[in-house]
Formats: structure tokens, C-alpha cells, sequence
């Protein structure tokens, strides 16, 4: 199916699994829980945690409540 087709939360999958392959250590986010469901989000949260227990680093924004584990929070 076209790209174009997909749903909002398809496109974000999408998007986010490209960047769990790739090897970079840092991870930018902006919002990565936008048009995801809960199991979405927590796939999503798993592969951050992953990604930090084995050396790299996520700095995210979000508005939602994040359940990972090595989280250190900034509000501003």
C-alpha cells in the first residue's frame, strides 16, 4: 500500500522503526507518542530503554506521560 494511505500512527511507526536500525547513538524526538495507541507507545518506550541500557542517549519532548525507565524529566 502507498505511503500516502497510511494512517497517521502507520506513518509514525514507520518513521520510528527506520531509526531503531539505524546506528546512531543519539536520538532527537519530538513527540514520538502522537497518533500511536497504548501498545504503540509502549513498543515505542521499550526501544528507548533499549537503546539507553545499551549506551546511547534520547532526548525526547512530549505532553504525555512517559513509563520508561531511565527517564530524567525537565519540565519547562
Amino acid at each position: 500500500e502507498p505511503a500516502g494511505n497510511l494512517s497517521a500512527g502507520q506513518k509514525r511507526r514507520i518513521a520510528l522503526s527506520l531509526l531503531f536500525i539505524s546506528q546512531s547513538k543519539l536520538w532527537l524526538l519530538d513527540e514520538p507518542f502522537t497518533a500511536l495507541d497504548s501498545d504503540g507507545i509502549k513498543i515505542i518506550e521499550n526501544q528507548i530503554e533499549k537503546h539507553c541500557e545499551n549506551g546511547g542517549l534520547c532526548i525526547l519532548t512530549t505532553h504525555q506521560d512517559c513509563n520508561i525507565k531511565s527517564l530524567k524529566e525537565i519540565s519547562l
